[in-house]
């Protein structure tokens, strides 16, 4: 099916010809320089046209401009089927998959912030010593032999000059050789002592510190005019910089750092130049050695011991030396403006953006600063530190402007990025693309309003807005019906999911767009929205019970009581950041679950008896590896696998269940290991997942996919789709009651293999609920479910809706934190949190049926309501 511009005079993208995945052949103008939304119910084809259709085939062609050089280092990506696609400027994918974040992942070290501010420090900071507080001063050469001279007779000894911090391991060779040209025989990298004339194994991917060994010394008698000689070549080396490094008992040896810049005149001790990497708690030279950057002990689950692979955490403790902060104690100790790094980064971004507003050295001339600082008692850097803050402060503004106006001034830049919605993920990398001022570039975004209060989207359209005028064009899958009556561009994918979908419904601008007999134009012409509830019982809880609960304190809330409905449908809801998940999330299902451990709690609850099970269903990722499916998460796998143990041929072959398994050496690819998919590290890029060549992306071998069960290999049922494998298993009861569910939460079009690697957190979040409710049985349970409408088009939700409706009618209570106002009208009850977000938030300012809040008005979800039911 085809379609053409509405106007032919705007550039567009023409794509033809489009199969990827389950597209039909699809024709479409996309026009350039405007916000397209990409729509349609889930499955039907959105990402297979917008990701894996334009972002894939504008990453070929930007992997096509490399040098040849370059290109042998990566795999030849294959071209995405279609026909062709013209017009398509560079691509940028800004997605709310977060790959393999880890805990050094923070929102300061995801929008680039913390470079800047590394910088600020390091340039415009002021040192003091972590011993005594006092301001440290240089030393000269002749202060720094006296205190070598110290050390105890017969100290082995080694003086070293840094000179170069972060060298690239491709240009080791040849610094090398210059060292030997200039009589240097040796040099410590990264810590390990190297012979300047042997081969060097060092990895040219990376980068590394290198320290030349200007001379080795034991002391003694009369070894200080060669002492001083050796420390003065030392110092010019390393450009004022000179290490000691002395040897202890048995091989260990200890540095200790004399520079011609810093030291603490009081204590006598020598600190290393603060460069940029002082501030970076993912380094060795600024890491809190204790802790390793984390800011945690992490514990081990079975000893209780410190465990240091972040991989394996069960448990943590703050850590004792740096108190979570991440850094070594002299990081810890310069100070810009009366603040240190790590205070910074626990502010809140609007607080840290009124900050840097109010800043001397960004605000007022230079005449005044020193008036201001000295009534203030506040540093003022010299005239270079003050020409750096005064470039890079600006830097830090426009960032933290950007991240305000996408809804994320709640957060700081502390925050792990592991613990960020793919929501807030996706605008955080969103608001540091607009810091950096790409233009001319084509964006694809998937759901950016996922996690948004109504009241916020409006801003977060105007930044797309203003990455638009700068020419780029925007390709934005979206479910958000306000989104939808902005965009200059609609197209919408369809009608069904999987091969039900993949057509070309409609396309046009928003004016030509609505008039269209589409679903999705229904929808926006309100002729789908139920009127307003009239029931009288919807204006009250039911008598099922109340859960109250007194003393919360978390985050932003502080001693609030409150009290929520059992055996309902309740809604926590309100702007974002107003203390939805620091109420429910991280406050009330950590107390009703400890209640139900036997275990003490702090906070007072009443009426939680009635709860037997709590079930929390988040969008967290199912696995961290493309190991994890849908089928091996619900169990599905299981069954498969004992099926294939009763065929003929395996009995024959005394193949047993663990054959079956790609986690097994005995039946998977040992190419892939079972993945199915080989990880091609990109360096500064996205790691590129490719097809095993050994396999075929099939996960095992020739001998284990030999085996058939009604003409089907393992790889075979792996690859089918969930609404296939419901009809071809439609005669096995215990793998009905779990597909069925799968389609029941809309998640029909999934493959049974799909890596839960490109799930999204609404895929995820609903895998895990069709996992629980194909359970039999269910004891008196309360559903917690954090943004279920996350990925679903109107229609879907509809169906969603019905799902948990059909929970509370078994007398289950179904709790859930949502924005979206389908979901929030269809509930029985709200708990709204507000006023505003942060500091601002943390109190329930409004609580009742959507009838009640709607009628009332005076907050932003009755405002919300007033106008969905048309009040």
């Amino acid at each position: 099916m085809s379609t053409s511009q509405d106007d032919h005079s705007i550039p567009v993208i023409r794509v033809r010809g489009a199969r990827q995945h389950n597209l039909q052949g699809i024709d479409v103008d996309l026009p350039r320089g405007q916000l397209v939304v990409v729509t349609g119910v889930s499955g039907s084809g959105k990402s297979s046209l917008a990701f894996d259709t334009l972002f894939a085939e504008g990453q070929r062609k930007y992997f096509a401009t490399l040098s040849l050089g370059s290109r042998k280092r990566f795999p030849i990506l294959p071209r995405p089927d279609v026909d062709s696609i013209s017009g398509l400027p560079p691509t940028l994918s800004l997605s709310q998959h977060r790959g393999h974040l880890s805990l050094r992942n923070t929102l300061g070290t995801t929008t680039e912030i913390d470079d800047f501010l590394r910088q600020l420090y390091a340039r415009a900071g002021v040192v003091h010593c972590p011993h005594c507080g006092k301001v440290v001063s240089s030393q000269t050469s002749e202060q720094i032999v006296n205190r070598v001279l110290q050390f105890p007779e017969r100290t082995r000894l080694m003086l070293l000059a840094p000179v170069w911090d972060r060298v690239s391991g491709a240009n080791l060779e040849e610094l090398f050789d210059k060292l030997v040209a200039d009589g240097f025989v040796r040099a410590r990298v990264n810590g390990e002592l190297y012979d300047l004339n042997d081969a060097v194994d060092i990895s040219p991917a990376d980068e590394h510190t290198v320290e030349i060994v200007v001379d080795r010394l034991i002391m003694k008698e009369g070894i200080q005019s060669r002492l001083q000689e050796s420390i003065n070549t030392t110092l010019r080396q390393g450009d004022g910089e000179c290490i000691v490094t002395t040897q202890q008992s048995g091989e260990e040896w200890v540095d200790h750092f004399f520079n011609e810049r810093f030291a603490c005149a009081e204590c006598g001790i020598s600190f290393p130049t603060v460069h940029p990497a002082t501030f970076n708690f993912n380094s060795p030279q600024g890491a809190c050695q204790e802790c390793g950057g984390l800011g945690s002990i992490v514990l081990s689950p079975k000893t209780g011991s410190p465990e240091s692979s972040a991989n394996r955490i069960v448990d943590s403790n703050p850590c004792p030396k740096c108190k979570g902060e991440r850094l070594n104690p002299l990081a810890r100790k310069v100070i810009f403006e009366g603040k240190r790094f790590s205070e910074l980064q626990r502010f809140s971004l609007d607080t840290l953006l009124d900050f840097f507003e109010h800043s001397l050295i960004d605000n007022t001339a230079t005449a005044d600063i020193k008036t201001t600082a000295e009534s203030t008692s506040c540093f003022v850097p010299d005239s270079v530190g003050s020409l750096a803050a005064e470039k890079v402060i600006p830097e830090v503004k426009s960032r933290l402007h950007f991240l305000r106006e996408v809804g994320l001034g709640y957060l700081s830049l502390s925050r792990q990025a592991t613990t960020l919605s793919g929501g807030e993920y996706q605008r955080a990398r969103l608001a540091s693309t607009l810091g950096t001022g790409v233009t001319g570039a084509c964006f694809v975004l998937d759901e950016p309003t996922s996690g948004l209060h109504a009241r916020d989207t409006g801003r977060l359209l105007n930044v797309l807005r203003q990455l638009q005028n700068r020419g780029n064009s925007l390709i934005v899958i979206e479910h958000d019906l306000q989104t939808m009556r902005e965009a200059d561009y609609l197209v919408e994918i369809g009608p069904g999911a999987g091969t039900q979908g993949g057509q070309l419904v409609a396309a046009g601008s928003r004016e030509t767009f609505v008039t269209r007999d589409t679903l999705t134009g229904k929808y926006l012409q309100r002729t789908h929205l139920e009127t307003a509830p009239t029931s009288d019982s919807k204006d009250k809880p039911s008598s099922a019970g109340q859960l109250f609960v007194k003393g919360i304190a978390c985050h932003n809330i502080h001693q609030l009581d409150v009290e929520i409905p059992l055996g309902q449908f309740v809604c926590f809801t309100g702007v974002s950041g107003s203390g939805k998940s620091s109420l429910l999330i991280d406050s009330i299902v950590p107390a009703i679950k400890r209640f139900l451990r036997n275990e003490p709690v702090e906070l007072k609850l009443q009426g939680a008896e009635q709860i037997e099970r709590v079930v929390q269903v988040d969008q967290r990722p199912l696995g961290q590896s493309p190991l994890s499916t849908p089928a091996t998460y619900t169990g599905l796998w299981d069954i498969v696998r004992k099926l294939f143990t009763r065929t003929r041929e395996a009995r024959l072959r005394g193949f047993k269940s663990k054959r079956f398994s790609y986690l097994s050496a005995e039946g998977r690819c040992e190419t892939c290991r079972g993945r199915g998919v080989e990880k091609i590290e990109m360096q500064s890029l996205t790691d590129l997942w490719v097809t095993c060549p050994t396999c075929g992306g099939k996960r095992f071998n020739a001998q284990t996919l030999s085996v058939r069960f009604y003409g089907k290999s393992v790889a075979d049922i792996l690859q089918m789709k969930i609404s296939e494998a419901a009809q071809h298993f439609d005669k096995l009861s215990d793998m009905r009651m779990i597909l069925q569910t799968l389609q029941d939460v809309g998640l029909g079009y999934l493959t049974l293999g799909q890596s839960a690697l490109t799930l999204s957190g609404g895929e995820s979040q609903r895998v895990k609920l069709a996992t629980e409710l194909s359970k039999q049985q269910i004891p008196r349970t309360l559903f917690v479910l954090d943004e279920p409408s996350s990925g679903l088009h109107p229609a879907d939700l509809e169906q969603l809706i019905v799902l948990l409706r059909k929970l509370v009618e078994q007398g289950h209570s179904v709790w859930v934190i949502e924005h979206q106002p389908q979901i929030i009208a269809a509930a029985d009850w709200l708990i709204e949190m507000g006023p505003g977000a942060g500091e601002g938030g943390g109190k329930v300012v409004a609580a009742g049926s959507p009838v009640e809040l709607s009628r009332e008005g005076g907050t932003a979800t009755g405002e919300l309501l007033s106008d969905w039911f048309g009040q």
